[in-house]
């Protein structure tokens, strides 16, 4: 299972479950043991966060995601500051 939403991203695979909050690295959870995702084992498990990340980029080119970067830039280009139901920054 894969998803993305404004360039958060996560992958479940069994009981391995891998978030990335833009633009930070992925990390990795065991759901079995950890349900609340509060020990981060991506760093004990370097060969998995790879293959994961390789599944979710299969998966987000065939399904057209579009790079948060590049939609960045392109706001960007477009004179566009924030996305619309962003807040102004205080």
């Amino acid at each position: 299972m894969f998803w993305e939403h404004e360039g958060n991203a996560a992958v479940r695979v069994g009981r391995w479950k891998m978030v990335r909050n833009y633009p930070g690295p992925w990390e990795l959870y065991d759901m079995e043991t950890d349900r609340t995702e509060l020990n981060d084992l991506a760093a004990a498990h370097p060969d998995r966060v790879a293959e994961m990340a390789r599944q979710y980029e299969a998966w987000a080119a065939r399904c057209g995601v579009i790079p948060r970067d590049k939609i960045l830039a392109l706001m960007k280009r477009q004179g566009v500051t924030r996305a619309f139901w962003e807040k102004p920054e205080a």
